[in-house]
C-alpha cells in the first residue's frame, strides 16, 4: 500500500507540472494517495500524506513561477490536512469496528467458519479449532468440503454451492439446520448450524456451528425412557401380560385387518372359577401367585400368533387371529386343561362376523363365558354370531 501511494504521488506531481494553470489545477487529486496511506496506516500517516501533497503542490507553484498568496496556501494546506485526518479517522473507525466484530467472533462459544466462492476456508475461530480439531493456520485455504463435511454429504455441498453461484438462491441459508460434521480424526458428530451469504467483494459465506452430541444423546435417552414408560403402561404389573389398554388397541387393529382381508378371527374370555373363594381361603398372596401361574401356563398353551392379556381381576382375554371357530375351540380347551393346581376355568369364545365391531365381538365372548358359568363352570362355550 505504501508503494502504491508513493507511485500515485509521483504521477499526480507530474500531472500538475504539465497543466496550464497549476494554481487552479485539481490538486485535490492527491486525496487518493492520501486516502490509501490513511486507510492502511491511520490518522498520522494521513496527515503525513497531506503534508507531502502540500509540499508537492508548493513545488509545482514555485516551478511554474505562480503567485499564490498566504490565503491560497492556507486553504489548500487545510484541505490536505482535513482530507488526511478525515480518511485516517474513517479508517480507524472501520478497523475498530472490524476488530470488535473479530473479537466477538473469536470469543464466541460457537464455531465460526467463513468460506469464499471457491469453497475455500477464509476464517476460523478458536471454537472451530476445538470443535473440529484443526488449527486456523492449518485450514485457511483448504476446501471446506474436504475438511469438515463427511464424504456422503460432499457432493450435495458442492452442488449447493454451484447452484447459489448460478442463481443466487440456496435452501440452506438463513435458517437453523442439523447435519453431521467431521472431526479431524475422521469421526462424525451432529452439528447445528446457520449460514449467511454476503456479496461484498464477491460471494462469501459465514456459518456459526455447534456440536450438539450431548443434546442428541439426552434426546435419545429421553426417547428411550419414554418408550420404556409407554411399554410399562401397556403391561400388567402382576402377570407381565399386556394389560387392558394394550388389549383394546390390538383388538381394534386385528378386527380391522380381519374385515379388510376377510380372514377369520376369534376372541376368548377366560375366567378362573371360584377365584374369590380361593382368595378368601388361601389369602391374597396365594391368589396373586395363582394368577401369575395361570397366565404363564395359558400363554404356553397358545400359538405364537395369539395374544393373551389380563382383562381385569381374574379375567383374561385371548386374541386368536387367522383362526376359525373350531380351531379356536381346541385352543381354548387346551388352555382350560392347562390351568395350574387343582383349579379350573371357564372359557367363552366368539368368532367375528361380517362388519361386527370389536365391542360387539367382546360382548358375545363375555356372554358365552357367563353361559358356561351358569352351566356348571370348567368348560368352553362357543358363539358363532348366529
Amino acid at each position: 500500500m505504501l508503494g502504491l501511494a508513493l507511485a500515485l504521488f509521483a504521477a499526480f506531481f507530474g500531472f500538475t507540472l504539465f497543466v496550464n494553470d497549476p494554481i487552479e489545477a485539481p490538486a485535490l487529486i492527491y486525496a487518493l494517495p492520501i486516502g490509501l496511506l490513511a486507510f492502511e496506516f491511520g490518522v498520522v500517516w494521513g496527515l503525513v500524506g497531506g503534508l507531502a501533497a502540500m509540499a508537492l503542490y508548493t513545488s509545482v507553484v514555485l516551478i511554474e513561477d505562480q503567485m499564490v498568496g498566504p490565503i491560497g496556501f492556507l486553504t489548500r494546506a487545510l484541505a490536505f490536512a482535513f482530507i488526511g485526518a478525515g480518511f485516517g479517522l474513517l479508517a480507524s473507525r472501520v478497523r475498530g469496528s472490524g476488530a470488535r466484530v473479530h473479537s466477538i467472533i473469536e470469543a464466541s462459544h460457537e464455531a465460526f467458519i467463513a468460506m469464499n466462492a471457491e469453497g475455500e476456508i477464509t476464517d476460523w475461530n478458536a471454537a472451530a479449532e476445538g470443535t473440529f480439531g484443526w488449527s486456523k493456520a492449518e485450514v485457511v485455504g483448504r476446501r471446506l468440503g474436504d475438511t469438515i463435511i463427511p464424504p456422503k454429504l460432499r457432493s450435495a455441498h458442492e452442488e449447493g454451492l454451484r447452484r447459489y453461484l448460478a442463481t443466487g438462491h440456496a435452501s440452506v441459508l438463513e435458517q437453523r439446520l442439523e447435519l453431521s460434521g467431521m472431526h479431524r480424526d475422521g469421526h462424525e458428530f451432529p452439528v447445528e448450524f446457520s449460514i449467511t451469504a454476503a456479496e461484498v467483494g464477491g460471494p462469501s459465506f459465514h456459518a456459526f456451528l455447534r456440536d450438539i452430541s450431548e443434546r442428541k444423546e439426552s434426546e435419545g435417552e429421553r426417547e428411550l425412557l419414554l418408550a420404556k414408560v409407554e411399554a410399562i403402561a401397556r403391561i400388567d404389573e402382576l402377570t407381565g401380560l399386556p394389560n387392558r389398554r394394550a388389549w383394546e388397541e390390538e383388538l381394534r387393529r386385528e378386527t380391522a385387518r380381519a374385515h379388510r382381508t376377510a380372514s377369520p378371527l376369534c376372541v376368548a374370555m377366560v375366567d378362573i372359577d371360584r377365584f374369590k373363594a380361593y382368595n378368601d381361603e388361601h389369602g391374597h398372596q396365594a391368589g396373586d401367585r395363582l394368577l401369575r401361574e395361570a397366565a404363564a401356563s395359558w400363554r404356553s398353551a397358545l400359538r405364537q400368533t395369539d395374544l393373551i392379556a389380563r382383562y381385569g381381576g381374574e379375567e383374561f382375554a385371548v386374541l386368536l387371529p387367522d383362526c376359525p371357530l373350531d380351531e379356536a375351540a381346541a385352543v381354548a380347551d387346551r388352555m382350560r386343561r392347562a390351568t395350574p393346581g387343582d383349579e379350573c376355568c371357564t372359557v367363552g369364545v366368539a368368532a367375528l362376523v361380517s362388519e361386527e365391531s370389536p365391542e360387539t365381538l367382546m360382548r358375545r365372548a363375555d356372554e358365552a363365558l357367563y353361559e358356561g358359568k351358569r352351566a356348571g363352570r370348567d368348560r368352553v362355550v362357543l358363539s358363532d354370531g348366529s
